[in-house]
């Protein structure tokens, strides 16, 4: 499936010299529902998992009768995304993590990163548990296909200063345009580029002294009510907007159907420099 990003049409750059060269290329990754393999990046799809690794389960189940399986979040091969930072040797991510509820509402995460051809005879996994009193329906992901996309963005807003957040607003809101919704980072499930904080940046210092850099972001929505309408794709809604009306595209806003952190967005930061790709996690 090919899912196009609609182009932005405002000279924004020419407009405000101070976001000359802050542009980033993001992968939206624009997970939606299907019937993904083991060897196809996905969301909450079935993982490339060798059989004589066992199944991670749960550390933290103090609170539970019996240990929780982790269950399959997200799976990248550098195939589709090379932009990833894969570790040499290794050419496919994962992310699991435990369906239970954690501290600040927040399932526990667990990253591998993997080579594919090391792979010789695969693991079934293991069938996700069902929604009990310990186990949350919003962390099951449906199984969902990747259609990455590669679209340029600039900083959020929380990155830039407020001074010039209000001058670039003054200047687009008469044109239906808002620089948080509709000019800044894209939402989203994405890999690379600049992360859409919700509370601040968050850019922890790696044991080896080098500031960490946005991964991945895990979204709860794809968009909302208002940034739908520069970032839901053109195959979707059609070719009439800005001024359509809001799509009825619930599947196209959450196709996982996963809420983290009360629809927040879970971010995943590495060190590019340390040569294992160590990984730390944030929720906002």
């Amino acid at each position: 499936m090919t899912l196009t990003t609609p182009p932005l049409l405002l000279a924004i750059e020419a407009e405000f010299p101070e976001l000359v060269g802050l542009a980033r290329t993001t992968v939206r990754l624009h997970p939606r529902r299907g019937e993904p393999g083991a060897d196809e990046s996905s969301m909450g799809g079935p993982l490339l998992w060798p059989v004589e690794e066992p199944w991670p389960v749960c550390s933290a189940t103090d609170e539970h009768d019996k240990p929780v399986p982790m269950v399959s979040v997200l799976q990248v091969f550098a195939r589709d995304v090379p932009e990833l930072p894969f570790p040499a040797g290794t050419d496919v991510f994962q992310l699991l993590w435990c369906p239970t509820l954690h501290e600040l509402y927040r399932p526990e995460p667990l990253f591998r990163w993997r080579s594919a051809a090391s792979v010789r005879e695969r693991s079934p996994g293991l069938p996700a548990p069902e929604p009990d009193g310990w186990v949350y329906d919003d962390f099951l992901p449906r199984p969902c296909v990747l259609n990455p996309e590669r679209v340029r963005e600039f900083p959020g807003e929380l990155e830039l200063d407020d001074d010039l957040v209000e001058r670039v607003d003054a200047w687009a809101e008469p044109q239906g345009w808002h620089y948080s919704s509709h000019l800044g980072a894209a939402p989203g499930t994405k890999a690379g580029g600049w992360a859409q904080w919700h509370n601040g940046p968050f850019y922890p210092e790696c044991v080896c002294g080098t500031p960490m850099t946005h991964l991945l972001s895990i979204a709860s929505w794809e968009h909302d009510a208002l940034s739908w309408r520069r970032w839901v794709p053109l195959e979707e809604t059609g070719a009439d907007r800005p001024h359509g009306a809001y799509p009825d595209a619930s599947l196209a806003q959450e196709p996982s159907g996963v809420i983290v952190g009360r629809t927040g967005v879970m971010y995943l930061l590495t060190c590019t420099v340390c040569a294992h790709r160590p990984i730390v996690m944030d929720i906002q």
